[in-house]
């Protein structure tokens, strides 16, 4: 699970089982993107 703490200074694509609601907010407003995979 990727977790909502710290910043983001780059725009990132992460693939990951579970994100939290903060790290998702955080992936999607550097211009990024959290996939969720099983």
């Amino acid at each position: 699970k990727l977790l909502g703490s710290g910043k983001i200074s780059e725009t990132l694509i992460v693939e990951a089982e579970n994100f939290s609601e903060k790290a998702k907010e955080k992936l999607e407003e550097s211009g990024g993107k959290a996939i969720e995979i099983s």
